[in-house]
């Protein structure tokens, strides 16, 4: 032992916190790896430095073992390498150099890239681009020299800011093929990877490094993360939807939920001044986009459409030095997702049985549905299954392929063993295991009994094998035989109904006062035994919004009505705090017209609205003037939630018919305002079904048809719009549900 001073400590042994700045490992040894140990020491000791990103783990290790064996007779290179990479820069050392290759490339596991940008990425920018790196001084054997050898050393290299955005620095191969117009890959269609759920910052964040520091925000003062706000060209639609800090993904999408906390759905949105093109660009709206809260508060864009999505940011546009408010990028549809070369993270190889566990994990969740099961419990469950798959490597790359492909390449049999009495555990909870799995990956509102196997599925829950077939893709999903009154209230044993569908000793509110017509027409044709699917109370917080209108425009806040209030009262009174009563009376207009003014005046105690029995809504009209409604039913119901549901599912499948029909016609067109008037038949049509089926019109004092000079309720003085949720909810899940 040398000698030393005596306050002078022998080891300074480094915490594993400072182990990237230290020169002592992380396990506080005094004497690192160097180039006389064997290979797989200095591999493992440089793969703890990887900084992780879109390059899997595997592909990491293999680039890291093919050099490590290239450096195995230039020791002295070796050693500079390790110095470098485990003092994270404080000892570059000299150049580290491999023999250049004809075109430049290094190939490692079926990929080609620049090697100096292959390592760089490993060991310093997990999101780095071939354009962004500019070497030292010191480096004498750098990429851009030329020379027969290139420095690998990421330490002799610099990261500098890219002069314009490169779309290609998404893509791990850096040479992939030539582009199209777009800037996208030739032949795939978009230009930015149609599943873009990533793990570092974006590409062309060199301006603002990632360790510039943050002011320390406490989340307690957040409430939110964002507020999603929607527009049909200068108008604003609906309330604005705010997003949880809990809820770090959210979708915007064309369908029908009402009250889902991670969905926003324009679909439930009506705007009295829709014109023609908005409704016509309504119908591609689809699955929409996925927006992600990422790390400290980066945030990420997932195309989950069949058509494009348009984006300008003020940082996209600061990326491409462009103008401020110009569309910056056209978004890839996910229609190309199942066979597309990028994986969900964007690059080319997704994750395999060979990854860690937790990658696997994470890369499954970024599939998760969202539903009522929380988070946590989902993720649970996939752990659960990827560690019983882990010795069963072709079924743990079937399931990873079924759910990245979203069932394109549904695979084998994913088998687990069968419990004694069949159901799995998990988090304290029991469930059958391919209803779990099911509602993670596909249906979230799933019930047990509307599953039923595919004929490629040899191990399906039902064929009582000693195994279990949980691919959530060996499954289709079927109606169910009867109503399942458990799914629509918490209590699965209530109370006997009466006649009417009430429950018993209260009677259902026929209205003393109403002005009926006659019945709906061919409503008789429907049974009253239509099966409705199940609808879990939780997932509905409210069972109908309200907007109050004069003529055209939209007066006050929509009013909620939530499940434990089954009966509302919209009058022309003035409490503005009351959760069973819309009080129109204190909603004031500083555009009112004399004759609103004066049909307020007969408002008086207005209408009540009550929800019966599993869905059904009764008016009662209490005002002393007239209420006017289109068709009500008999002794004074409003609206059937079964013959809405039977109607529902028969036009839906229609129009989904209609369009599979006109759909080549339909992509030949050069843009979708030069449709022909056909599409708003086509497809989802939801601002239709919306319409006719979710919602009802009530005008007060003043009526309108074709007997009135009011010929649509929007001439009407003042009148109220109602949106039914249920039947909402219903129209969203039959949506999604179509091929």
């Amino acid at each position: 032992i040398p000698s030393q001073q005596q306050q002078q400590p022998l080891l300074s042994l480094a915490p594993a916190a400072s182990a990237a700045t230290s020169p002592f490992s992380a396990v506080g040894v005094a004497s690192p790896v160097t180039s006389s140990d064997a290979c797989l020491s200095i591999v493992h000791s440089l793969m703890c430095h990887r900084q992780g990103g879109p390059d899997s783990e595997s592909f990491s290790r293999k680039a890291v073992e093919s050099l490590v064996k290239k450096l195995k007779d230039k020791r002295d290179e070796l050693d500079a390498l390790i110095l470098a990479v485990t003092s994270n820069g404080a000892q570059p050392g000299i150049c580290v150099t491999i023999p250049r290759t004809l075109d430049g490339r290094l190939q490692v596991a079926g990929r080609k890239g620049f090697p100096h940008v292959v390592y760089a990425r490993i060991w310093r920018w997990p999101d780095l681009h071939k354009n962004e790196l500019r070497h030292t001084r010191q480096c004498q054997f750098a990429f851009d020299l030329k020379q027969d050898a290139v420095c690998v050393n990421p330490h002799h290299y610099e990261r500098i800011a890219c002069t314009g955005l490169e779309l290609s620095s998404l893509s791990l191969d850096e040479d992939s093929g030539p582009t199209d117009d777009h800037g996208g890959i030739e032949g795939i269609s978009p230009p930015l990877p149609p599943l873009l759920m990533p793990q570092q910052q974006s590409a062309g964040a060199a301006a603002v490094p990632k360790q510039t520091a943050l002011p320390p925000i406490p989340q307690q003062q957040l409430l939110f993360w964002c507020s999603i706000s929607y527009y049909e060209q200068t108008e604003r639609i609906g309330d604005t939807f705010k997003a949880p800090y809990q809820q770090v993904t959210v979708t915007i999408d064309g369908y029908t939920d009402p009250s889902s906390s991670h969905r926003f759905c324009l679909g439930q949105l009506s705007n009295v001044h829709r014109s023609d093109v908005a409704e016509r660009a309504r119908l591609h709206i689809g699955k929409g986009v996925q927006l992600s809260l990422v790390g400290d508060g980066d945030v990420w864009l997932r195309v989950l459409s069949d058509h494009a999505v348009f984006v300008s940011t003020a940082f996209l546009d600061r990326e491409a030095g462009q103008q401020q408010q110009q569309p910056l990028l056209s978004l890839a549809p996910a229609a190309s997702a199942a066979t597309s070369p990028f994986s969900a993270v964007g690059v080319a190889s997704p994750v395999t049985s060979s990854d860690a566990c937790l990658s696997i994990v994470h890369s499954l969740m970024c599939h998760r549905q969202g539903g009522p099961d929380s988070e946590s419990f989902s993720r649970k469950a996939v752990e659960s299954l990827v560690k019983k798959l882990k010795d069963k490597r072709d079924e743990l790359d079937a399931l990873i392929l079924a759910v990245t492909s979203n069932g394109a390449q549904p695979g084998i049999c994913v088998t687990i063993p069968r419990t004694l009495d069949g159901r799995l555990q998990v988090a304290g909870r029991k469930g059958f295991p391919h209803v779990v799995y099911a509602r993670i990956w596909r249906w979230p509102d799933l019930h047990k009994n509307e599953l039923r196997h595919t004929r490629q599925c040899q191990f399906a829950f039902d064929l009582k094998q000693d195994a279990v077939c949980v691919n959530p893709h060996h499954y289709e999903r079927i109606a169910c035989t009867g109503l399942e009154l458990s799914s629509l209230s918490l209590d699965e044993d209530s109370g006997p109904t009466d006649d009417h569908g009430g429950i018993e000793g209260i009677s259902p509110p026929l209205p003393p006062l109403l002005m009926p017509q006659q019945q709906s027409a061919g409503a008789a044709a429907v049974p009253k035994q239509t099966a409705l699917p199940p609808i879990p109370q939780q997932q509905l917080l409210f069972w109908c919004s309200i907007s109050y209108y004069e003529q055209t425009e939209r007066i006050g806040d929509t009013f909620k009505a939530p499940y434990q209030q089954v009966t509302v009262t919209i009058d022309g009174y003035t409490d503005p705090s009351s959760s069973h009563r819309f009080c129109l009376g204190q909603l004031s207009n500083v555009h009112r017209s004399d004759v609103a003014e004066r049909a307020r005046l007969h408002i008086g105690k207005g209408v009540q609205l009550s929800l019966v029995g599993d869905g059904d809504v009764w008016l009662r009209v209490l005002s002393d003037h007239a209420v006017f409604h289109r068709l009500p039913g008999p002794g004074g119901r409003v609206f059937d939630i079964r013959q809405c549901y039977s109607e529902m599912r028969t036009q839906a499948l229609q129009a989904h018919r209609a369009s599979l029909a006109t759909a080549a016609a339909s992509s030949t067109s050069s843009s979708f305002t030069s449709l022909p008037a056909g599409p708003r038949r086509q497809g989802a049509a939801v601002d239709e079904l919306r319409r006719r089926l979710c919602q009802l019109r009530l005008s007060f004092v003043k009526g309108w048809g074709p007997d009135y000079p009011r010929k649509t309720i929007r001439e009407a003085p003042c009148w109220i719009e109602v949106q039914l949720h249920l039947p909402l909810k219903l129209l969203d899940d039959l949506l999604q549900s179509l091929p």
